[in-house]
């Protein structure tokens, strides 16, 4: 259902949208610009844009702010025929929209644009204020259009980052800061290297400075999987307000971490929880436990199993924790509400529990910068015996004291009454997250015979159990041998068993009897065979073509030994060549050997950082390659 005061706004913006003969003496930025070489292929191009922010002082009943306006003056081009220029603002509680031009060079025509402002829906997010405007225009004989914008954040707190590119090319893009002399901003800049970007700051003859920021021939920016996080790989601009003055008076507003936790504990406070509806679960949770560790398990696995994660944003909602006891009754909650539901519990159960702030590692910042980007993530933090636990009740299946990869190493803000405290949480090597292979074959005829044990460690272990719970009961058995087999046609699973599900502390191992086929052949008295089951690796070159890094789920350290019993009456003739990789990123070894009358096999794959950069992309590649061959190449047995 369209809200009233969606309508009222989609009905303003179209009465802004208006038509314009264009004065021939306007300036032409399209000149120089619609034949250059890099934006040959683009279907809509921006020859030069212009984003422009000034800032006022607003009293919300009673509350003084600083606000934001930006005005977006760009001048667009179809750079071919038949195409559609598409505009989206994102606006929500905080930004909304004031004004929307299309301007039409060389003609008097309407526009035929249709202007709708709707819900953004997000699959990872259960309810949010996020909304968005937008409209489009399709280019015939009309090939350049002036289009202007103008928002308004009304809280600067909630202006932290601005990023260059657009889902356009862009030939030049300023962006533009009046900084007033009452008003305190600092500037940080991240990603600039590669990009032709410059920066002036002159006096503004209205009183304070100028601040521009200067950017030519920005590419629009691309979808690719597994593609690092924007944060990561974008020119941006993040903006620090320190403070305003209103009559001489200072005002803060996030001049330090001290400011920033300040705002959130205010936030938090009084926010009804009542904890006492607590006390029966923790007491039963706790009953049986005899120290304080297995207590804080009992609590913090109980959360993970019972309560269901859902992202909530909405407004100050998006950094409000719900109350306790309604987390507890609905059993859902997003990271804030399961953060605030175990630190109470545990409360209640006699510990020292603290919500913590954290950037996940998608973000590239730390509390050195003070704003609302620092952090994206609410856990719990436990100080037991001078050590702090780091809970984060939306992991699945993950034993206390390990920690997932998105918030290993990351810095932490832990609430300390009116102070605060600053600690990372521990990072862990490479060997955290294990797949261990033990891999017997025998000969049957045509095929192999054998047993597979496997060990899964860490993310690894955490993700299966994860898909092993969240399939029905009648299809875990196919998906346990999705797993052994890693989607192998030619395997067949004859059983398996399986450890226990509800282990988080030790690995979760998988037996099973299987049989390869379609890997041996014979030829007169050769026999060719192959002894891998899942040929790892295989056919993961990078595309040359390829804009960003690669980014991984998580580091690894894989490890399979396997064994092959020589037959009757054969012996070795050949075993391929092995592979030794020792890159800085990367390591491989496959290796075959034979001790007596057995066949050894040894295969290890291990990722020591989560980005595989592009520049080492052609090295990839030329590992890739050799490792491919060596898939292809066949063990070769002779009669005696």
């Amino acid at each position: 259902m369209i809200s009233s005061k969606t309508t009222c706004l989609t009905l303003f913006l179209a009465a802004c949208l208006s038509t314009f003969a264009w004065s021939q003496k306007t300036t032409n930025p399209f000149d120089g610009f619609k034949n250059a070489a890099w934006l040959k292929d683009a279907e809509v191009a921006v020859a030069k844009t212009s984003e422009i922010y000034t800032f006022d002082i607003e009293n919300t009943e009673g509350v003084l702010r600083v606000a934001a306006t930006k005005t977006v003056d760009e001048w667009v081009y179809a750079a071919k025929p038949n195409v559609t220029f598409f505009n989206r603002i994102h606006i929500n509680d905080e930004v909304s929209v004031a004004e929307t031009k299309l301007k039409i060079r060389g003609s008097n025509r309407l526009l035929k644009s249709d202007i709708t402002t709707h819900d953004v829906a997000d699959e990872d997010i259960f309810y949010s204020d996020a909304r968005a405007v937008d409209y489009s225009l399709a280019f015939s004989s009309l090939n350049e259009i002036n289009h202007l914008y103008t928002t308004k954040v009304r809280d600067v707190r909630y202006l932290s980052l601005i990023f260059f590119p657009s889902v356009y090319p862009i030939a030049e893009k300023e962006i533009i800061f009046d900084i007033p002399d009452w008003l305190t901003v600092d500037f940080k800049e991240y990603n600039f290297d590669s990009f032709n970007i410059t920066k002036t700051i002159t006096p503004n003859p209205k009183g304070g400075q100028r601040v521009v920021f200067l950017a030519r021939q920005i590419a629009a920016y691309k979808q690719e999987k597994k593609a690092p996080n924007a944060k990561r790989i974008f020119p941006h601009i993040m903006l620090l307000f320190k403070s305003f003055k209103d009559k001489e008076k200072k005002q803060q507003i996030f001049e330090n971490v001290g400011d920033l936790y300040a705002w959130y504990l205010g936030i938090c406070k009084n926010i009804g929880n009542t904890p006492t509806s607590l006390k029966d679960q923790v007491t039963q949770l706790t009953a049986d436990k005899k120290t304080d560790t297995e207590k804080i398990e009992a609590v913090f696995y109980w959360v993970q199993d019972n309560v269901r994660y859902i992202a909530f944003e909405n407004g100050i909602m998006g950094f409000r924790p719900d109350a306790c006891q309604n987390v507890y009754k609905n059993l859902y909650g997003d990271c804030k509400g399961m953060a605030n539901l175990l630190k109470q519990m545990l409360i209640v159960a006699g510990f020292d529990a603290r919500l913590t702030w954290i950037g996940t590692n998608d973000i590239p910042y730390d509390y050195a910068t003070p704003c609302l980007a620092v952090d994206n993530h609410m856990i719990c933090t436990v100080v037991l015996n001078n050590k702090k636990y780091f809970l984060d009740g939306t992991e699945d299946y993950i034993a206390l004291d390990d920690y997932a990869t998105r918030i290993q190493g990351r810095q932490v803000l832990i609430e300390d009454g009116k102070n605060y405290l600053l600690d990372k949480v521990p990072n862990f090597s490479a060997d955290r997250n294990q797949i261990v292979q033990k891999i017997d074959w025998t000969l049957a005829t045509t095929h192999l015979n054998g047993t597979v044990k496997a060990d899964y460690i860490g993310e690894t272990k955490t993700r299966i159990l994860y898909a092993y719970n969240h399939v029905p009961n009648d299809k875990r058995n196919d998906a346990l041998k999705e797993f052994v087999g890693s989607g192998n046609k030619n395997l067949t699973i004859k059983d398996v068993q399986i450890s226990s599900t509800d282990d988080r502390k030790n690995a979760f191992k998988v037996t099973a009897n299987v049989d390869l086929n379609h890997v041996v052949s014979v030829s007169g008295k050769e026999m060719y065979l192959s002894l891998d089951l899942d040929k790892e690796f295989d056919d993961y070159s990078m595309d040359s073509t390829r804009r960003y890094d690669w980014e991984f789920m998580y580091t690894f350290d894989n490890k399979t030994l396997t064994t092959f019993i020589l037959p009757e009456g054969y012996k070795v003739d050949y075993l391929p060549e092995p592979i030794l990789v020792a890159a800085p990123f990367f390591k491989a070894e496959l290796k075959y050997e034979q001790k007596d009358n057995t066949i050894i096999y040894t295969k290890r794959f291990a990722m020591f950082d989560l980005i595989l950069k592009k520049k080492h992309f052609v090295e990839w590649n030329k590992h890739m390659k050799a490792i491919h061959a060596f898939y292809k190449d066949q063990i070769v047995l002779v009669k005696k």
